[in-house]
């Protein structure tokens, strides 16, 4: 076995280690929605497809898990969404409730995933039009005095069109305050991951 056939070995094991661990998660019971399968998991909050039962609508539900240490970043995503979610490169804020426990949003599902979850490569013309609506995106927020922080492919989904989708505003700073941004390290811009900035 090449080396490069060994990688990618471990890379599918852990991908079939991630998704059991994904599976055996039990849903928070939330009020008006019944949270179907857990879309994905960072360090402080899931994502669920869920049903609004009201309408009978299909949303994603995004959820703290872990309050006391992603508490600040949660409502700073959800104020950030109500400022910049008008823009259609922009997920939708649809509904939230931080006073519940456990706290959560929610956003339209958009099922075409990520570009992360893209399974071949897009032609050159797509990928401009992708790139050309994540920049329109991103103007937009750097308009409004943002900064996202975390732009990364799981981080731009697909609507059901294939146009390009910003989410998760949980590391985005004011322009204007001065701070340290978390990120993704391989995705930040040198300035970001710098120890002085």
């Amino acid at each position: 076995m090449s080396e490069s056939e060994e990688v990618t070995v471990e890379q599918a094991d852990l991908a079939r280690e991630s998704s059991r661990r994904i599976s055996d998660v039990a849903p928070p019971s939330i009020p008006n929605y019944r949270l179907d399968k857990l879309l994905g998991q960072g360090s402080f909050g899931s994502v669920w497809s869920t049903v609004q039962l009201r309408t009978e609508q299909w949303v994603a539900v995004k959820v703290l898990h872990r309050p006391a240490q992603g508490w600040e970043g949660f409502v700073r995503e959800v104020a950030t969404l109500r400022q910049v979610a008008e823009h259609p490169g922009v997920v939708t804020l649809l509904d939230a409730d931080l006073r519940y426990n456990p706290p959560y949003f929610v956003m339209p599902w958009l099922r075409q995933g990520s570009l992360a979850d893209l399974p071949t490569r897009p032609t050159l013309a797509r990928a401009v039009q992708w790139l050309r609506e994540a920049a329109l995106a991103l103007s937009y927020t750097h308009e409004k005095g943002l900064l996202h922080c975390d732009l990364k492919p799981s981080n731009l989904l697909l609507d059901d069109q294939f146009r390009i989708r910003l989410v998760d505003f949980g590391q985005s700073l004011l322009q204007d305050v001065a701070g340290r941004s978390l990120g993704t390290i391989g995705y930040m811009p040198p300035e970001q991951a710098s120890p002085e900035s």
